[in-house]
C-alpha cells in the first residue's frame, strides 16, 4: 500500500491558466479591490467568474490526467481518492469573494468534496452537511486505521449525524447558517 498526496494549488488567485494548461498576461483579478471585496460593477465580476472558470477547466484536466494514469497502471478499482477544495469564492458585485454574509454564505460553504473508494462502481451524491474535518477519519476508517486521538470530524461510512448548521470562519469571526 502506498499514499501520495497532492496540494494542488488550482482554481485559485491569481487566475492565470487557460483549460489548456497555457498562462496568460494581463489583469488576473478584474473587479477585485484589494480588499478582496467586488466591485460594484458586474460586468467586471462576470469576467473575474469567466477566469476563475477557465482556470476550473485545467484544474479539471490535471484530475483528468491522474484518473488516467491510476487506470493505466491498474491501480483505480483499489484507490480511494478525494479531492476537495479549501474553501469557496463568491462572485457577488460588491461583496467579500471570501468572507461569508447572508447574499454570498451558499458560494462561499458550499465547496467541492469528491471520493472514490476503493471498489466503488457507481458514483453517489450525499445531500448530508459534511465538513473539511470529516475527510480524515473517512481516510481512517476506509484504509482501516485507528486514530491516535479524539478527532472533530465524522466518517463519512458512519452513519449520517443530525448536522444542519454549517459554520463559516473569516478575518471577522464565525458565521452559522442552518
Amino acid at each position: 500500500h502506498s499514499v501520495h498526496y497532492v496540494h494542488l494549488l488550482l482554481p485559485h488567485i491569481p487566475w492565470i491558466y487557460l483549460p489548456s494548461g497555457a498562462q496568460y498576461q494581463g489583469s488576473t483579478t478584474p473587479g477585485l479591490l484589494v480588499n478582496e471585496v467586488w466591485k460594484e460593477d458586474p460586468w467586471a465580476v462576470r469576467q473575474g467568474l469567466q477566469r476563475h472558470l477557465l482556470q476550473v477547466g485545467y484544474t479539471d484536466s490535471i484530475i483528468g490526467d491522474v484518473l488516467e494514469q491510476l487506470e493505466r497502471t491498474g491501480s483505480f478499482d483499489e484507490t480511494l481518492l478525494v479531492v476537495v477544495a479549501d474553501h469557496g469564492t463568491a462572485f457577488q458585485p460588491g461583496h467579500s469573494r471570501r468572507s461569508p454574509d447572508s447574499e454570498t454564505f451558499a458560494e462561499i460553504a458550499n465547496i467541492p468534496l469528491f471520493i472514490k473508494y476503493p471498489g466503488q462502481e457507481h458514483g453517489v451524491i450525499d445531500r448530508r452537511v459534511v465538513r473539511s474535518v470529516d475527510i480524515l477519519p473517512t481516510i481512517a476508517d476506509v484504509i482501516g486505521a485507528g486514530l491516535p486521538a479524539d478527532v472533530d470530524g465524522t466518517s463519512l461510512l458512519a452513519p449520517p449525524s443530525n448536522r444542519t448548521a454549517t459554520t463559516t470562519y473569516g478575518p471577522e469571526g464565525h458565521v452559522t447558517y442552518d
